[in-house]
């Protein structure tokens, strides 16, 4: 999560997220007083002494958005890059926000009532302090550090425990230790130092403490307190309704930015997506006493409920890749018996080099049918990329880069729009038809380039088959779209 995108967000995104936090926030009440009118007998399902504190705690979990699971989300859907998926993106950073803050507000007045105001206080003191007057010290330091590659073992574990410094801070405070683990993570800075510290915390994190705190989630459930009473149907009701809210407020939302309702409701059903944070918090309300043993079952059982339905119903409604079409001139089934096979293999690691050498072997290439491999290395671009990468749409400032600077690499992507005029009469004078005239000129001899050269053609709705103007993708009236890279 990004300190300084939150502080310049776009005011769709803050309208969206707002929004999700005021319509659950007025459906609440309805569905927590449903609730204990199922479990009106509380001799036997006994229910919260405090229904103020209770029913804060409800709607603060109908409300909270799991960014990091959003995000994980559309990376598993290829969603991340679309325009839904972009939006979806900063909403959830701007709820999950707004849900730190409220969830820093709501434990010290559980608890201590009218007296948490000092609590309170002192802790927006304490986030002040690490953002305004730690983070800018800290920033300089770790990135002079980091420009300078002076980083070892030792040290980033010595970053590390900051984490558990400002949590026993805020802990100490009133609040809870999850703040300020939050706002330590706020203040670090986003680049390759964030990748290092990401990566010798994942493997102990991620693969021992994760599993074992969820496990412990789990064992909380009580089954038998929402199945082994009459009114069992009526449980299972006000789980599914607790699905609602956050979907009808992003409706009503987008409705007023001119979205379609199928992108909206879709947003809606990723904006519902809980994850870590609401297990967090819904486990911190047990350990206050603030929820009861059927309330925290049935809140744990839709939070998993509204993250579990997200990958499917989102793969069934939203379809982004049925409008792309293929250019069936250009599939292998078109290819000549001896036509030789050029395939592209992207590594990003080196455990994935077995399975594409294997992948790679299972072609079957002969002398009458060879293949031709194309290695290609992948690097995760982090940091201040924007000065190693240039998106150029013009025809003069691409000639002016590509004799100016000398480029290890050039990546030419074919536009989904119709061709030009003139680009429709170049095409008459190219060699290889499916390199484009962009690309064409730049593998050609007369043009003496000693670089790569990769044409990356889009096969979608409106391009070279259909004709058809697409919404997907901005390109100019010359139908291509160029990226120069400079590889150090």
């Amino acid at each position: 999560m990004n300190l300084d995108t939150i502080l310049h967000v776009k005011k769709k995104a803050a309208v969206i997220a707002i929004s999700g936090f005021i319509f659950p926030m007025a459906m609440g009440p309805a569905l927590y007083t449903l609730h204990r009118k199922v479990y009106n007998n509380e001799e036997k399902y006994p229910l919260e002494e405090s229904k103020i504190n209770a029913y804060v705690m409800w709607t603060l979990v109908l409300t909270v958005t799991g960014f990091p699971v959003v995000v994980h989300t559309l990376t598993e859907l290829k969603l991340l890059y679309t325009r839904l998926g972009k939006i979806a993106l900063t909403t959830a950073m701007i709820s999950d926000t707004y849900a730190w803050i409220l969830f820093t507000l709501v434990v010290p007045f559980s608890i201590n009532g009218t007296r948490a105001i000092y609590s309170v206080l002192s802790t927006i003191i304490f986030a002040f302090i690490c953002i305004f007057v730690v983070r800018p010290i800290i920033v300089k330091v770790i990135d002079r550090k980091t420009e300078r590659d002076e980083w070892d073992d030792n040290q980033l574990l010595f970053v590390v425990m900051g984490i558990f410094v400002c949590a026993y801070i805020t802990d100490t405070l009133g609040t809870h230790g999850i703040v300020g683990a939050f706002v330590y993570g706020l203040i670090l800075p986003h680049s390759k130092f964030a990748d290092m510290v990401t990566s010798i915390t994942d493997d102990f994190g991620g693969a021992f403490l994760v599993p074992l705190y969820f496990s412990g989630s789990g064992m909380r459930i009580s089954f038998s307190i929402i199945f082994n009473q009459p009114n069992w149907p009526l449980t299972l009701m006000v789980i599914i309704l607790l699905c609602v809210p956050k979907i009808l407020s992003t409706l009503f939302a987008t409705f007023f930015f001119g979205m379609r309702t199928r992108d909206g409701f879709s947003l809606g059903i990723i904006l519902n997506t809980k994850g870590a944070v609401a297990l967090m918090m819904l486990n911190t309300a047990w350990d206050k006493s603030i929820l009861s043993v059927p309330t925290y079952s049935v809140l744990t059982l839709g939070v998993l409920l509204m993250t579990m339905v997200v990958p499917p119903i989102i793969n069934l409604i939203y379809k982004p890749r049925k409008h792309f079409e293929q250019n069936k001139l250009k599939t292998i089934q078109k290819l000549r018996l001896d036509a030789e096979l050029r395939v592209l293999a992207c590594v990003h690691n080196t455990r994935q080099a077995t399975g594409i050498i294997s992948l790679i072997e299972s072609f079957n290439a002969t002398r009458l049918s060879p293949i031709h491999v194309f290695s290609l290395y992948l690097v995760e671009l982090t940091g201040r990329a924007e000065f190693d990468v240039h998106s150029v749409e013009d025809i003069p400032p691409v000639l002016n880069e590509l004799g100016k600077f000398g480029y290890n690499l050039y990546i030419v992507g074919q536009g989904n729009h119709t061709n030009s005029q003139i680009f429709s009469n170049l095409l008459e004078w190219c060699d290889c038809l499916e390199l484009g005239v962009l690309g064409d000129m730049l593998v050609s001899e007369n043009f003496g380039l000693q670089s790569s050269v990769l044409v990356v053609q889009q096969y979608g709705h409106g391009g070279m088959v259909s004709g058809k103007q697409s919404n997907h993708v901005t390109t100019n009236n010359n139908g291509f779209e160029t990226l120069v890279v400079k590889a150090e």
